[in-house]
């Protein structure tokens, strides 16, 4: 009862706080009183959600993830979230409220372990900042591009509080549904957003859809379809006509952005999925069927007829005939990222200096803005092959990984990522058991898929640890759990095999 009555007490000073704090900073700025505002509500949060304050750090990162506010791209959000959390927890704790636990997986705490110290080492090697904490007046040849090692801070802070902290399956589940749904909303705001094109909206979004690359609709179309395969097999969806509009309506999202990474991203959940739910048989039929009817069309004439973006994202289909010009344009981007991957194996370019320990980070500031101002009067082109090899934009995260942390630093990537794939696979099987899984799937699943999008498209390692890491966490909390409960073995435990009609007799 006391406890209650100083919760009441406490939230009543922090709405007081909250008011003061808005109404003296909304005359200056509102974006200025903003700030304080969200700081003392998620005092308020914190104090109000007590020992389920973690679910902040499973639903509020999906959100983030979808919002397009430059904020997010330079901040880990989670990570500083997670520290404050792992801060209040210890805060519980030390007056009894709270307890510790340790929800570990050995070989997956030691692959993360060594790989974000073999990453923060790179910093010791080549010393960086960021671009916010220099000084305008500094006028000396500052190296730049620390944002990656925030990153890793915030995802090691992630990794350890959801670690620490007492948790079942069961409310893992229910924080993950409803970071979810939160999301889509999330993701339908950021979508009508992306609607607001001009004057003319309906001209011009015709015009975007049918002649451009039109991305607005790919999140929410994703979001769908990771939904559908997650929660239905192959089967299940086919049998449904309603699955099937829901389905098609998410696919069309995808389809008239062009990015063949999405759908690359999508084929391997699918395929991951279909494993889970053992229906792989019907994701190879389906798949012979869906292709041989592309083909079809393709030699119709017909598939020359749809959205460029469709029509973009065709050609990486084996045997489909499209237009010559979405056809050349996308072949043209996949030659262009290839030669620049010549350029950077190769070590007399010197692009790449140290291919066994990385380069690290560090660009110059100096010549970022020497190049700025050429290519504001017109001397370079900023867009160019060139520009994009010294600054180490190689569009691809093999290269990347090459690049900044060397051979060695790519090795144990490889392992943490070998690991984190194993672990997750366990636990999907073993949660098909529980409801509501496919929220966890949804998560999950997508790790698969990342690891591939990660290595033959434009992969960086701040999705590395906002994304990747983030959801390893997850999967080997669940997995800790599970075997602490008996519902996983250790794949390093070897059990002696006992009949089910002996295990019956003993129990009677």
């Amino acid at each position: 009862m006391e406890g209650t009555g100083f919760k009441s007490i406490f939230v009543f000073l922090l709405l007081a706080l909250l008011a003061f704090v808005a109404g003296s900073l909304a005359s200056d700025s509102a974006r200025d009183a903003l700030v304080p505002s969200v700081i003392v509500l998620g005092l308020f949060f914190l104090v109000f959600l007590g020992k389920n304050c973690w679910w902040l750090i499973m639903v509020l990162p999906p959100v983030l993830q979808v919002l397009d506010f430059p904020i997010l791209q330079k901040i880990p959000i989670p990570g500083a979230l997670a520290a404050v959390i792992l801060f209040y927890w210890f805060i519980m704790s030390v007056l009894g409220y709270a307890k510790f636990t340790w929800n570990g997986v050995k070989w997956v705490d030691i692959s993360v372990l060594v790989f974000v110290s073999y990453f923060l080492f790179t910093w010791v090697r080549h010393p960086v900042t960021v671009l916010q904490l220099v000084s305008s007046t500094d006028f000396s040849d500052v190296q730049i591009g620390g944002v990656a090692y925030f990153f890793c801070i915030g995802a090691i802070f992630y990794y350890l509080t959801l670690s620490v902290i007492p948790l079942k399956i069961e409310s893992i589940l229910k924080a993950l549904k409803v970071g979810f749904w939160l999301s889509v909303v999330a993701t339908l705001f950021m979508c009508v957003k992306g609607l607001t094109i001009g004057n003319n909206v309906q001209t011009e979004l015709a015009d975007a859809v049918v002649s451009t690359r039109f991305s607005s609709f790919a999140p929410l179309g994703l979001k769908i379809s990771y939904y559908i395969f997650s929660k239905y097999t192959i089967l299940g969806i086919v049998l449904s006509p309603i699955k099937i509009f829901v389905l098609l309506v998410g696919l069309f999202g995808i389809a008239i952005s062009g990015f063949r990474t999405y759908f690359m991203e999508l084929f391997v959940f699918v395929a991951v999925s279909s494993y889970i739910y053992k229906s792989l048989l019907s994701f190879f039929v389906f798949g012979i069927i869906l292709w041989g009817a592309l083909v079809y069309l393709s030699y119709e004439n017909v598939l020359d007829k749809l959205p460029y973006g469709i029509q973009r994202v065709c050609s990486a289909v084996p045997g489909i005939m499209i237009d010559e010009y979405a056809l050349r344009d996308a072949q043209g981007s996949v030659d262009w990222r290839v030669e620049m991957w010549e350029w950077a194996l190769n070590p007399s370019t010197g692009y790449i200096k140290d291919y066994v320990w990385g380069d690290g980070f560090a660009f110059s500031l100096f010549r970022q803005q020497k190049a700025t101002v050429a290519s504001s009067l017109g001397l370079i082109d900023i867009a160019s092959q060139k520009r994009f090899a010294e600054q180490g934009m190689w569009h691809s995260g093999y290269i990347t990984s090459i690049h900044r942390i060397g051979y060695v630093g790519l090795t144990l990537l490889l392992g943490m990522m070998l690991s984190v794939l194993i672990v997750s696979a366990i636990v999907l099987s073993a949660l098909r058991r529980y409801a509501e899984r496919e929220y966890a799937y949804i998560s999950i699943i997508a790790v698969f898929g990342f690891v591939v999008f990660f290595f033959v498209s434009a992969g960086s390692f701040t999705d590395v640890f906002s994304i990747f890491v983030l959801t390893a966490a997850i999967s080997k909390v669940m997995y800790s759990i599970m075997q602490k409960k008996g519902e996983i073995t250790s794949i390093f435990q070897r059990c002696e095999y006992i009949p089910q009609i002996i295990k019956m007799g003993s129990k009677e």
